[in-house]
């Protein structure tokens, strides 16, 4: 009989303690199995409301990575914070007339931003380039334009003007560009665009003893301003 009572009060403690872990979602809100920590959901544990998700939380919210499944069918799979898809993951969408539809990609404040965390990426460049400012222009035109400063431009050294910054090399690593067209007649700057281009494009682009190791992940056009300390 002992025995017994003991399990009952095992039973009941266990229940009362899985009552104090919340889960701070409102479709989620229902039962809870898993760790906590200061009466919330935290750590690895698996929710069920009107939705289901199972993975990693945080003070309550899924944070981390996990699996969000709607009561429609549609599920997300991948990186949380605080409750809204952050980082990277998949959207799997429930067709209900036609094909099931994928968003695979990344993820900002619950939003999907594209199938890269950013359209372009700075692999490596050296010291001496002292800024670089990249814009895109979403664009039919697939062309990349480098437009180079020197943080003297156009000053004037002991019986001559200071060169101005001009590619001297483009070593391409993936994808490939039509043509090339220089500019050398601005006052403090020279250009280089790149006509043609195929995505994803990654080069080594040469600038004088300065190197630059750079990618385009997204289709369109990019404006790459730098200034060389020189």
């Amino acid at each position: 009989m002992k025995f017994i009572l003991a399990i009952v009060i095992l039973l009941f403690s266990n229940f009362c303690m899985s009552q104090k872990c919340n889960v701070l979602v409102e479709t989620l809100k229902g039962t809870y199995e898993g760790d906590c920590k200061k009466n919330k959901a935290d750590g690895n544990g698996n929710a069920i409301g009107e939705d289901t998700y199972v993975g990693e939380f945080k003070g309550g919210y899924p944070d981390g990575k996990g699996k969000y499944i709607w009561k429609n069918g549609d599920w997300y799979e991948g990186e949380w914070k605080k409750g809204l898809r952050e980082g990277q993951g998949i959207m799997h969408l429930i067709a209900r007339d036609s094909k099931d539809s994928v968003l695979d990609g990344y993820w900002k404040k619950d939003k999907y931003i594209g199938q890269y965390e950013s359209p372009y990426l700075v692999h490596y460049k050296t010291a001496d380039i002292v800024q670089m400012q990249i814009r895109q222009e979403k664009s039919l035109n697939r062309e990349i334009t480098f437009i180079m400063e020197s943080t003297r431009g156009g000053a004037m050294a002991i019986g001559a003007q200071i060169p101005k910054p001009t590619i001297t090399g483009i070593d391409v690593i993936n994808g490939l560009f039509i043509n090339q067209l220089d500019q050398t007649n601005m006052p403090k700057t020279n250009s280089t665009t790149l006509r043609g281009v195929r995505y994803p494009f990654r080069a080594r682009i040469s600038i004088g003893v300065q190197l630059i190791d750079i990618e385009f992940f997204e289709e369109g056009r990019y404006n790459v301003e730098i200034r060389i300390n020189q």
